[in-house]
């Protein structure tokens, strides 16, 4: 993936009128090379952005320099209108290993579900360690494994390839796990269990 730039020599106040233009202002920064103020179209950046994400390495093209490898990060966005007031480019290298946050994907179903019991998502992230060409899309977690004998999964029963660390303090952390029915809903069953049997009392 290509991503397009030129150098901005308009800072401060004039960074408004330029994203009148069509254009938003982007930084580069990274441990390898000098920071850098850029201007992208943003037409071209929301296509390049919908396919790489947060984790995909895209080659950033400056005024028609030589290829750097960046990730996209820091998308700052106008609340209302849900479009992009600033980017960050974070420059890498493909031999060294880059932390990054890759999303959790839910699957399927929990029987539980069957027993009006909610399921509750806590965490839709993760960090990790990996090289670029390893990082992964998403990690998914199958809601189906949720059951009444395991009814939590922990960051540490995450699967991922053995070339990305997932960078987290405490592997017990839980990720997502079986709610309980609210003080109103268990009333409600206990209700229907009640005249469940009046109605089957003989006459």
């Amino acid at each position: 993936m290509k991503l397009h730039c030129i150098t901005r020599t308009v800072v401060g106040k004039g960074v408004k009128k330029l994203r009148t233009t069509g254009q938003i202002p982007a930084e580069l920064f990274g441990n390898h090379i000098e920071n850098r103020h850029l201007s992208i179209d943003i037409k071209e950046f929301a296509r390049i952005n919908k396919l790489a994400g947060t984790h995909g390495v895209v080659e950033l093209i400056i005024d028609k320099e030589a290829p750097i490898n960046v990730l996209i990060t820091d998308v700052i966005e106008n609340p209302y209108e849900r479009m992009p007031l600033s980017i960050g480019l974070h420059a890498i290298r493909m031999d060294e290993k880059i932390h990054t946050y890759i999303p959790i994907v839910y699957e399927g179903e929990s029987p539980a579900t069957k027993d009006g019991l909610p399921i509750i998502k806590l965490i839709d992230e993760v960090e990790i360690e990996a090289l670029p060409k390893n990082v992964p899309e998403s990690i998914i977690v199958k809601l189906s494994t949720l059951t009444e004998k395991t009814p939590k999964v922990h960051i540490k029963d995450l699967s991922v390839p053995k070339n990305v660390k997932i960078l987290h303090a405490d592997p017990d952390q839980v990720v997502v796990t079986i709610g309980e029915k609210s003080e109103e809903e268990t009333k409600e069953v206990i209700q229907d269990v009640i005249e469940e049997k009046v109605t089957n009392q003989p006459e």
